[in-house]
């Protein structure tokens, strides 16, 4: 089995006055796994939906390898032609079906012959490892079980696209973490182009060749996780990658003076970085919260003293919730620290891992 690409040319989806998707323009390559990343309503399951053949386009074209499948007008492929398989968060399991008929379902419907649908529904619950639960019917089934099946059944027809909507949603957290393996594995195992739905971004981060990260409808931007984490280029995406979120502190450029200005307090600009702001005047100051210097003494002519306002004990790391005059930054420390509510500590910012995005725009200056 093999992927195939998937492009979206300037597509676009309307139920009524509401845009589901606007004008976007997607290449997914064959045999990658890309994720669709963002909030509820952002219209990533429309796009999978689409790609599914599920949806008609508004507007637009989609074309999996070379062949036009949809361009809102005179083409329509429907979903049984697209050599597609789709993965549904509730799972969709029939109920009144054994889990042996489940996984079987979409090659009878294509009327392969008995012996090849029992061979290669063998083949999947070894891989799977529900052979023993062939014979159960899907509420006799725990949700990792289910979900297991879902998957199977879903690469019974060998297809050239995985389409997953959510497929974790219903698994507890220990489950979610074997599954992503189990999810990775597989789609590197068969090749598939496959598409993943999410708005958890710690899932994403973990299981994506790329991500595309959406909001109202459009794509937002779209890399490895690596790319995404070390420079989003916008606030939205700044303040969606990562746990915890970024700092994002609005502050103005004194040119003059050569400073950040925060109100309760300045901060000396690096050369480098105030060339880079001549243009501008008010600016959103971006820094993760493992990038922030923390110690318990200045350390440099730009450290500033914070008062812990609170402390998250998280096994392998502290998250402090800092304030300075009601400023407040959010940092990750070591546990070897010891680090108590009501301290005073000091903080340095390591400018080679800050962020500096347009007041107006949120777009990423440097």
């Amino acid at each position: 089995m093999s992927g195939v690409d998937i492009t979206l040319k300037e597509a676009s989806k309307y139920f009524g006055n509401v845009k589901a998707i606007d004008n976007l323009t997607l290449r997914i390559k064959s045999g990658e796994l890309l994720v669709l990343l963002g909030p509820s309503g952002c219209g990533k399951t429309t796009t999978l939906r689409l790609i599914a053949g599920l949806e008609r386009l508004t507007k637009g074209y989609i074309y999996i390898g070379d062949e036009l499948v949809d361009d809102s007008d005179r083409t329509f492929v429907p979903p049984r032609f697209r050599k597609v398989s789709m993965v549904f968060q509730s799972y969709a399991l029939f109920p009144h079906m054994r889990v042996f008929d489940n996984i079987a379902f979409p090659a009878r419907v294509a009327k392969q012959s008995e012996n090849e649908i029992k061979k290669r529904v063998y083949e999947l619950a070894e891989m799977f490892d529900i052979r023993g639960l062939l014979d159960r019917k899907p509420a006799q089934l725990s949700a990792g079980q289910q979900q297991r099946v879902a998957l199977a059944r879903a690469l019974m027809i060998e297809p050239k696209i995985l389409l997953l909507d959510e497929p974790l949603a219903n698994l507890d957290a220990k489950l979610r973490v074997s599954a992503r393996i189990m999810i990775r594995k597989t789609q590197r195992k068969f090749g598939c182009t496959t598409i993943y739905v999410t708005h958890d971004q710690a899932e994403a981060m973990a299981i994506a060749d790329r991500i595309a990260v959406m909001k109202d409808g459009q794509i937002q931007q779209i890399g490895t996780p690596e790319e995404l984490y070390n420079r989003p280029l916008n606030t939205f995406i700044a303040d969606f990658i990562g746990s915890p979120a970024m700092n994002l502190i609005d502050c103005t450029v004194d040119k003059t003076a050569g400073v950040f200005d925060f109100g309760p307090f300045k901060v000396n600009i690096p050369h480098s970085i105030l060339e880079a702001l001549e243009k501008y005047e008010e600016v959103i100051f971006g820094i993760r919260p493992e990038h922030l210097n923390v110690s318990r003494k200045p350390s440099t002519v730009n450290s500033l003293e914070f008062e812990v306002v609170t402390v998250e004990k998280h096994g392998d790391r502290y998250i402090l919730i800092l304030d300075k005059e009601g400023i407040q930054l959010t940092a990750v420390i070591s546990p070897d620290v010891e680090v108590n509510m009501g301290d005073r500590i000091w903080i340095d910012f390591d400018f080679k891992r800050v962020h500096i995005y347009d007041k107006k725009t949120g777009s990423l200056i440097i």
